[in-house]
């Protein structure tokens, strides 16, 4: 029997996102972001700009999280520790991550877009907020592009 409900757990929490965003295959893609406000956000400008959800999972992880490619060469950090997955609630989280500073984003689906907020985040600083809000995240929009380099 509790097999059988987690089973039903999971089908539903994936039919809740393939309702909202999409089923993974379908978000999986070529993406471009636009900051909708960047007023005096730390590390705004390493913030990926474009970028690629693959299925390839992510290893280190417990949860169903893949990983994510920056396609951005203005942004020049390594960031190894990057990763996407759907939230049961039906939204997207990407975080970007070299494993000290990062950026977690939270996106909804809006039309033919995904909406939500950037939040960056440090573990260089012991003063510096850790929950997301509106006034320590910057609001994003994110577009599918057309991939010219291969998806996994």
């Amino acid at each position: 029997m509790r097999t059988l409900s987690f089973i039903v757990l999971m089908a539903g929490a994936h039919f809740t996102f393939s309702q909202t965003v999409g089923s993974t295959e379908a978000v999986t893609g070529c993406y471009e972001l636009r900051l909708l406000n960047t007023l005096g956000e730390a590390g705004a400008e390493r913030l990926p700009r474009r970028f690629v959800l693959t299925t390839r999972a992510y290893s280190t992880s417990t949860k169903k999280s893949f990983v994510v490619r920056n396609l951005d060469p203005k942004v020049r950090w390594d960031l190894p520790l990057s990763s996407w997955n759907a939230k049961e609630d039906g939204t997207l989280q990407i975080v970007w991550s070299t494993g000290f500073v990062g950026w977690n984003i939270h996106l909804s689906k809006s039309g033919s877009e995904l909406r939500g907020r950037a939040h960056y985040f440090t573990d260089t600083d012991s003063n510096f907020p850790e929950v997301l809000t509106p006034a320590n995240s910057l609001p994003v929009v994110v577009h599918k592009t057309e991939c010219k380099e291969k998806v996994e």
